[in-house]
């Protein structure tokens, strides 16, 4: 196993960690979040007999960027290490490759997928938080047993949902108010068919209650985002039907860059200006390259 080390602030964010504690870690992109965990789970299956390590990932190309790049480099050679993604076979017996492997690098669907299939289920011995993990889960299928507070639960769906108005009041603050009512109305229209309980159907009521009222204020000229009529006067000194311009807006999200893409395509000063916009986003769906989408 090629032993590696850490950097001095990367072994301040794991240090509680090490020391069997329930952490975050936060690091910028490039940071080394990735090595970090390689670290933490060397040590732990160092110093804990018969240990396990699960890592799970939200996406399917990361599995392989993590075994490929961090986890098989520098742990494969001492211990036995599995990936599992919706595209491997494994998926199909998976408590059996978790019994039979110690690093298991794999999308959170698959554990998921796995703990509500009994046969899988019962393979699956994990000691720590993973056994809390599977513990909590076959306790709250049990309608008579329930590890979750009720209050912790509910303010965890709230939080989800204000969380929804807060990225709403951002892309307001760039973005036009429309973009900002739009991404609230796709939110809960994916709620009416996805909603956990009476509080989700509570919260979308709310919405509904005052959705009239919200698109009103969104289709008022009056409350036009002054920023849009600075980005259009900006654009339009630049570009002229005689002049070969080129230019780029820089956007923070996929979200908003589609807003803006949408914005130039609907803006009929933009349009007679002969103003035309293409979209450059990472795919987004496990492809490295970038994703160009022209008109």
């Amino acid at each position: 196993m090629a032993d590696f080390e850490l950097r001095a602030y990367q072994k301040e964010v794991v240090e509680r960690a090490l020391n069997r504690e329930n952490v975050i870690i936060w690091l910028p992109t490039g940071g080394g979040k990735t090595r970090a965990a390689v670290y933490v789970a060397k040590r732990h299956l160092e110093s804990t007999a018969n240990a396990k390590v699960m890592v799970l990932v939200n996406k399917v190309h990361l599995v392989d960027q993590h075994y490929n790049k961090e986890f098989e480099p520098h742990l494969g050679d001492h211990y036995k290490l599995m990936k599992v993604s919706g595209e491997s076979e494994e998926k199909d017996f998976f408590g059996i490759v978790v019994k039979s492997n110690d690093v298991i690098i794999c999308t959170a669907q698959i554990l998921y997928n796995a703990l509500i299939n009994k046969e899988e289920a019962k393979h699956i011995e994990l000691s720590g938080p993973g056994s809390h993990c599977v513990t909590w889960y076959r306790r709250c299928k049990d309608p008579g047993r329930c590890c979750v507070r009720e209050n912790n639960r509910l303010l965890a769906q709230c939080a989800l949902h204000l969380r929804e108005y807060n990225d709403a009041l951002l892309i307001n603050d760039t973005l036009r108010m429309m973009d900002a009512y739009r991404s609230l109305e796709e939110f809960y229209n994916a709620k009416l068919t996805t909603a956990i309980d009476g509080t989700d159907y509570f919260l979308v009521g709310i919405f509904q209650e005052n959705q009239v009222e919200l698109k009103n204020f969104a289709t008022n000229h009056r409350f036009e985002n002054p920023k849009m009529a600075k980005l259009e006067s900006t654009l339009l000194s630049q570009f002229s039907p005689d002049v070969n311009s080129r230019g780029i807006l820089f956007s923070r999200t996929r979200r908003s860059t589609h807003c803006l893409h949408d914005w130039v395509l609907k803006n009929r000063t933009l349009q007679n200006a002969g103003i035309k916009a293409a979209i450059l986003t990472g795919a987004g769906n496990g492809i490295t390259y970038m994703t160009q989408v022209c008109l």
